[in-house]
C-alpha cells in the first residue's frame, strides 16, 4: 500500500466519521453504542455504504448491515478492540450503557435530534464523571502489539486522560490543539508531539484536520531513544526525566515545517498496520526508529517543551544516564556505590520508576546499543557483540532475537531492505 493510498484513506475516512455522525443527527436518536462505534471504526475502516447511496436513504436496516461488516471483518482487530476499551469504566458500568439506550417520546417515536446532542453531552459528562481516567498498558494493546496508530476522532468529546505509555501525535493536515497538563498548546500541520507517560492531556483536531495518533509502550520507546540520554543536549535531559521519572510532567514538540521525510515515514507506517503482512510489527518498532533518528537529525533545532510540572528530585535520570555511559562493565553495586545507596534500595526504585529489574534495564540498554550499531556501521557480527557489552556471541544472538523476533544479521538485512524500498 503506497503512500498515497494511506493519505487518501485517511482522508477518506474523514469523510465517513463526519457521515456518521450526520447518519445520528437525521435519525434524531442519542448517539446507542453502535452509533458511537460507527464513529470510532469510521477512523478504521472508511467506504462501507454501496457506491451511489446517499446519506438520505440510508436507513436503520441499512446502518445495521454497515455496523455487521464492520464488526464481521475479522482482519479488523483495532475496531473490536475500540468497543471494548469504550465499555470499560472505573465502576464497572459500561459507557454504553449509559448513553447508549433510545429516548422514545410517549407515541413510541424518536424525540428529535434536540436529543442527539443531549445524548452527546450526557455521555461527555459520563466520561468526565469518571475522575483522573488512567489508561493502562495491558488495556489498550493488541496481544503481541508494541506500537498502534489510529486516527483522532474529531466529534467524540475526548477528555482530559493519562497513561502508562508514550504517545506521538502528528498533525497529517490542518491543525489541532493539545491541553498539556492545563496548558493549550496549537499545533500546526506537519508538527510531531511526543507525549510521556502520567501526563494529563487530550487533543482537540480542527474540524476539516486529520491528527494520527502513535501509541507506543514504554520500553519501545526506551529502545528508540536510548543513545540520546547519554548526550548533553536538551532532549536527552527531558527524554531521561520522563522516561525514568514521575517527577516531570510535560509534553515535547517538533516543529517540522512539513517536511515530507516525516510525512513519509508516518504514512508508511500507518500502511504497515492496515495491510498487516508477516513481521508487519517488527517493520513498525524499526520505522520508529528511524522516525524519531530523521527528528534528531534535521528538526533537534526547532522544538518545544511544554511547562515542566515537577512533582519530585530527578535522581532517577541520573542513574539512567550513568548506566547508559558505563553499560559495558556497570553492576548494581558499582552503581549503588556511585549514587551512595544500598543495592537494595537501588533495586527497588529502578523497578519502581521503569518497571524492569537492573539486569533487565541494562539488557534492553546493551541490545539497543546493538541494534544502532548493525543499523549505522559495517561491523560484523562479532564485533557488534563485543561494543554491546557482551562477551558469549551465542548468547547475544539470542538475546537480540528475543527482543527484536530475528536474528542480528537478519534484521539489518530486513531494515536495509525497508530502506531501499522507501
Amino acid at each position: 500500500m503506497d503512500n498515497n493510498s494511506v493519505y487518501e484513506y485517511l482522508l477518506e475516512a474523514n469523510e465517513w466519521e463526519r457521515k456518521a455522525l450526520e447518519y445520528i443527527r437525521r435519525h434524531g436518536k442519542k448517539p446507542s453504542g453502535k452509533d458511537l462505534l460507527m464513529i470510532y471504526s469510521s477512523n478504521v475502516i472508511p467506504g462501507y455504504a454501496q457506491d451511489g447511496e446517499s446519506y438520505e436513504d440510508w436507513d436503520s436496516e441499512a446502518s445495521e448491515s454497515w455496523e455487521s461488516k464492520v464488526l464481521g471483518n475479522k482482519e479488523d482487530k483495532f475496531v473490536k478492540n475500540r468497543e471494548d476499551k469504550a465499555s470499560r469504566s472505573q465502576d464497572g458500568k459500561s459507557l454504553q450503557n449509559r448513553c447508549g439506550e433510545n429516548t422514545q417520546d410517549k407515541n413510541g417515536g424518536s424525540s428529535g435530534n434536540q436529543e442527539v446532542w443531549e445524548g452527546y453531552r450526557r455521555y461527555s459528562e459520563s466520561l468526565h464523571s469518571l475522575g483522573r481516567i488512567v489508561y493502562q498498558e495491558e488495556e489498550c494493546f493488541l496481544p503481541g502489539s508494541n506500537i498502534e496508530l489510529c486516527k483522532v476522532e474529531r466529534y467524540v468529546d475526548n477528555v482530559l486522560h493519562t497513561h502508562e505509555f508514550f504517545e506521538v501525535e502528528y498533525v497529517l493536515k490542518g491543525s489541532c490543539i493539545h491541553i498539556v497538563e492545563k496548558q493549550e498548546i496549537p499545533i500546526r500541520e506537519g508538527d510531531i508531539v511526543i507525549i510521556p507517560p502520567n501526563v494529563e492531556h487530550k487533543a482537540l483536531p480542527e474540524d476539516d484536520g486529520v491528527t494520527v495518533n502513535i501509541k507506543i509502550r514504554k520500553r519501545v520507546f526506551h529502545n528508540a531513544f536510548i543513545n540520546l540520554l547519554s548526550t548533553d543536549t536538551e532532549l536527552s535531559t527531558y527524554l531521561s526525566r520522563t522516561l525514568y521519572s514521575t517527577a516531570y510532567r510535560s509534553s515535547f514538540t517538533f516543529h517540522c515545517g512539513g517536511d515530507p521525510s516525516v510525512k513519509s515515514i508516518i504514512l508508511s507506517m500507518y500502511g504497515q498496520q492496515l495491510e498487516q503482512k508477516p513481521f508487519f510489527n517488527y517493520m513498525l518498532e524499526g520505522m520508529t526508529l528511524t522516525l524519531f533518528s530523521c527528528l534528531m537529525q534535521n528538526h533537534s533545532q526547532n522544538v518545544e517543551i511544554s511547562n515542566f510540572v515537577i512533582t519530585s528530585d530527578d535522581r532517577m535520570s541520573k542513574i539512567i544516564a550513568y548506566i547508559n555511559e558505563n553499560y559495558r562493565n556497570v553492576t548494581l553495586s558499582s552503581v549503588a556505590g556511585k549514587f551512595y545507596i544500598s543495592e537494595p534500595y537501588l533495586s527497588s526504585i529502578i523497578k519502581k520508576e521503569t518497571g524492569s529489574t537492573f539486569s533487565s534495564l541494562l539488557r534492553e540498554i546493551k541490545i539497543q546499543k546493538a541494534t544502532m550499531l548493525l543499523l549505522t556501521t559495517n561491523l560484523n557480527i562479532d564485533e557488534v557483540c563485543e561494543r554491546s557489552g557482551y562477551q558469549d556471541t551465542t548468547q547475544f544472538i539470542k538475546t537480540f532475537k528475543k527482543y527484536h523476533g530475528l536474528s542480528p544479521k537478519r534484521y539489518r538485512q530486513s531494515m536495509q531492505q525497508m530502506s531501499k524500498a522507501e
